[in-house]
């Protein structure tokens, strides 16, 4: 589904050695049902894994608002944020800071690829907006495919985000289901959030902001967010200087479950007319194959019934002489 064209030499980055407690301990007012476990409780349960994902709400804010601009069709992008070692546990963990969406890629329903085009842009992103972090992973869509990495995702995963703090994450644009990966094998984890104090769960899945707040924001201008909802534009386009300002706080109304109904009819509708369309036009191109093998069978019969009556038309003619 996926193809990247970048990948970090040995030994561009490598993790920080920071204790897993100290970290839990600076970021404690952040996850909220800490102070019913308790930092010696968390510490406990998180230090007997091999890797854990914190990740900053805002970031994956950005990334749900991007991949749903075009929810039909396949896109992705970048993490940035730092990875840890806790060598007291020999625990990896990767803090994800902010989702950069990749520009001038191309996607369909069950593909996407980032482009040459796509890396100077987000480099830049990244050097103006993220300058002191270093890319730990990347994220795409799956438009009703369902949370999980494909052949085609793993191959890239192992080729070009291997390292145990990795990570890879697909969010499904039409069930709204979200799933982080790390390392090589894809293996999948529960997240933990990071969050704002007055935030209410640790595992919440944040509400998205609409486009006008994004607009206010300075994360896309109002002129991009007209021309995505005509076009079907997959990324947008981040103007502000600081794309943390967005207020991912925000609460939306109640979904209208007939409304999602609705979109999900439309769009097994929508796959159903691209699959018969598909097929269709593979019976025409059949038929077109068969009628020009029967034309040119045909004008070969001819030919060779031809050919016959001319030697027996010879052959009596040298018949009538003798």
């Amino acid at each position: 589904m996926v193809k990247l064209k970048w990948r970090d030499s040995e030994d561009v980055y490598k993790p920080i050695d920071h204790s897993l407690r100290e970290f839990l301990q600076n970021k404690k007012l952040r996850i909220n049902d800490v102070e019913s476990r308790g930092i010696k409780e968390l510490y406990r349960q998180l230090s007997n894994k091999k890797m854990i994902i914190f990740v900053e709400r805002e970031a994956e804010i950005q990334l749900i608002h991007h991949l749903s601009i075009d929810p039909y069709n396949e896109t992705g992008g970048i993490f940035v944020g730092q990875a840890y070692l806790c060598k007291e546990t020999n625990t990896h963990y990767t803090e994800i800071i902010g989702s950069i969406a990749a520009p001038h890629t191309i996607g369909n329903r069950v593909h996407f690829q980032l482009t040459a085009e796509s890396w100077p842009d987000i480099f830049k992103n990244h050097k103006q907006n993220y300058p002191t972090t270093t890319i730990v992973g990347w994220y795409h869509s799956h438009p009703g495919h369902g949370v999980f990495l494909s052949g085609t995702d793993l191959n890239t995963q192992r080729s070009t985000f291997n390292k145990v703090w990795q990570i890879s994450t697909v969010y499904d644009t039409l069930h709204k289901d979200i799933g982080y990966f790390y390392g090589a094998d894809g293996t999948r984890t529960s997240p933990v959030y990071l969050q704002d104090i007055n935030e209410n769960s640790l595992f919440e899945e944040p509400q998205l902001p609409d486009n006008s707040a994004l607009c206010q924001a300075g994360y896309i201008t109002d002129e991009i967010n007209q021309q995505q909802q005509v076009n079907g534009q997959i990324q947008p386009v981040r103007t502000g200087e600081n794309p943390q300002n967005i207020n991912g706080d925000d609460e939306d109304e109640p979904e209208d479950l007939s409304s999602q109904e609705n979109i999900n009819l439309l769009s097994a509708l929508k796959g159903f007319f691209t699959g018969f369309k598909i097929i269709f036009d593979n019976l025409m191109l059949l038929l077109s194959l068969l009628i020009k093998g029967a034309f040119s069978l045909a004008l070969n019969l001819i030919k060779l019934f031809w050919q016959l009556i001319e030697r027996v038309f010879k052959l009596f003619k040298g018949f009538k002489k003798k």
